[in-house]
């Protein structure tokens, strides 16, 4: 895989019978020789999405939300265009009408991401097609966040990481971890981390190590000890709710 995909470093984890098991490969810097460690922390890409499901299945276990609510109850600036009447099951579901995969590069801020969301039109009725996007799931984490009474990077730093027993999993990479941040490559070979972006949080922002996702998978396979409300969470973003063929 790493000849194949050019990637200059990687950290295998596995957990079997209640034992770990971590393996580490080359560089996490392709400008440098730094050591990949179980302890490398690496950007989690769109698994950040799970940690997001789990979120709103939290707000649900606390009364603060239902996945039958419908947008514009949680986030009433949006409550009067067609997306407001969107249900959270759908986002999560991605299944909310047809939103891109990705937002266009003019939207930066949080003012124009309400703006871009109002005027947003569904080229399907909710929940009859699915279509993985990050706004979807990224309006899931706002709505949760807004029934939850918190911003969503300390929810997820403060509530449910900890809640996950996760030690180095972050939104926000402290500077003192800076040093164990991996780095990724950009098309024209420049040394890069995520860009900035007003759905990254909720869509792909965490960062983690091997050390950490393997305690989330453990949760998540029934096999790991966790806060018995965010083990019930987890277990509840494992609930079917459409059928869909290959992608």
């Amino acid at each position: 895989v790493i000849a194949q995909y050019g990637i200059t470093g990687m950290a295998v984890g596995a957990t079997l019978d209640g034992t770990r098991h971590f393996v580490e490969y080359g560089s996490a810097s392709p400008k440098a020789q730094v050591a990949v460690t179980r302890d490398t922390l690496f950007e989690l890409g769109s698994i950040s999405k799970t940690f997001t499901a789990t979120l709103s299945m939290m707000a649900v276990q606390d009364g603060k939300l239902a996945l039958a609510d419908t947008v514009g109850r949680h986030v009433p600036e949006l409550k009067d265009s067609p997306i407001g009447a969107v249900r959270l099951l759908d986002l999560g579901t991605h299944t909310g009408g047809g939103f891109p995969l990705q937002l266009p590069d003019d939207v930066k801020t949080d003012a124009q991401l309400m703006d871009w969301y109002r005027a947003w039109k569904p080229k399907f009725p909710a929940g009859t097609m699915r279509t993985y996007a990050n706004p979807s799931i990224a309006l899931l984490g706002i709505a949760t966040a807004r029934a939850m009474g918190e911003d969503f990077t300390t929810l997820a730093e403060r509530r449910l990481f900890p809640a996950l027993g996760l030690k180095r999993t972050y939104i926000n990479v402290p500077a003192a971890e800076m040093p164990s941040y991996a780095w990724g490559t950009s098309s024209v070979g420049k040394a890069v981390h995520v860009s900035p972006s007003p759905i990254a949080d909720e869509a792909y922002g965490v960062k983690s190590n091997t050390v950490d996702m393997l305690r989330v998978l453990e949760v998540n396979m029934g096999v790991g000890t966790a806060d018995d409300a965010v083990a019930r969470a987890a277990a509840a973003t494992h609930t079917g709710y459409y059928r869909t063929g290959p992608f």
